[in-house]
């Protein structure tokens, strides 16, 4: 799972909170986190299915396009 960008000026991003827990198993359109930008609070969705890990911790900063979860 990567940090999308929401807006063009975005470079990071902070993770308010997982909507899933860490090894959680998950379906295709799942919500997965909220993310928020100096502008926006935008929820994450899956697009996989499978069992997720966190990369990041809640109230990290992240840039985007950097992966903050695996699902295998």
């Amino acid at each position: 799972i990567n940090v999308p960008q929401i807006g063009v000026n975005d470079e990071e991003a902070e993770l308010i909170k997982w909507c899933v827990s860490n090894e959680d198993k998950i379906s295709t359109g799942d919500m997965l986190c909220t993310l928020e930008t100096a502008k926006a609070v935008f929820d994450v969705h899956s697009e996989a299915s499978g069992f997720i890990v966190h990369l990041v911790d809640v109230g990290s900063d992240v840039k985007v396009n950097q992966i903050i979860a695996l699902i295998g």
